[in-house]
C-alpha cells in the first residue's frame, strides 16, 4: 500500500541521495530510524527507475527475524533472514511525495515456521551444543543437511551444511 509521506520524512529523505561512498550509508540510517527497523542485516539500493520525470528508488532490506513457537521444538527462538522491499517515490522536484513497505506478513512467518519444523521432523537438522566444533563430514554421513547452534552473542541459527 502505497503511503504519502509526511512532513518530518520528507526533511529528511530528498534527492540527489548519496550512493556511493562518504554519506552513503546516510539514507539507510534515517530509512531504519524513520520506519523502526530493527535487526537490519542488509540494506541496499536494488534500482532507480524514472518516469515522466518522477523517480522510484526501489530498497531491499534483509532483516534477522525470531521464530518462536512449540512446533519449532529445540529450534524456538531461531533467528532467521527475512526479506523486504521499500519503496520511495520523488516528485519532479526531487522531493519525497510517497513511500510502500512491505510488512512483515504473518503468513510469511508461518510458512518459515513450517519450512523449518518439517526439516526438524524429517531428522535434517542436527542441534549442536554453544561452542561445538562442527563435524561436517559427520554431518553428511548421518544425512543431516542443517545443523542449530547458538552463537556467542545468545543467539540460535539455523546453519546449512556446506559440502565441496
Amino acid at each position: 500500500m502505497i503511503v504519502q509521506a509526511d512532513d518530518k520524512l520528507k526533511s529528511l529523505i530528498k534527492l540527489p541521495i548519496v550512493l556511493h561512498g562518504e554519506g552513503s550509508s546516510e539514507i539507510f540510517d534515517v530509512i531504519k530510524k524513520y520506519f523502526q527497523l530493527d535487526n537490519v542485516m542488509e540494506m541496499n539500493i536494488t534500482d532507480q527507475l524514472f518516469e515522466e520525470g518522477k523517480t522510484k528508488l526501489l530498497i531491499n532490506i534483509i532483516q534477522e527475524v525470531q521464530l518462536e513457537g512449540k512446533e519449532l521444538g529445540e529450534a524456538s527462538g531461531l533467528m532467521t533472514p527475512f526479506g523486504r522491499s521499500l519503496t520511495l517515490f520523488f516528485d519532479t522536484a526531487g522531493a519525497l511525495s510517497a513511500y510502500e513497505i512491505d510488512d512483515l506478513s504473518e503468513e510469511g512467518m508461518k510458512r518459515r515456521k513450517f519450512d523449518v519444523a518439517k526439516l526438524i521432523e524429517n531428522g535434517e537438522v542436527y542441534f549442536a551444543a554453544k561452542g561445538e566444533k562442527i563435524d561436517v563430514s559427520k554431518l553428511i554421513s548421518e544425512r543431516k543437511s542443517y545443523y542449530v547452534q547458538v552463537n556467542e552473542q545468545g543467539k540460535k541459527y539455523l546453519n546449512f551444511v556446506y559440502t565441496t
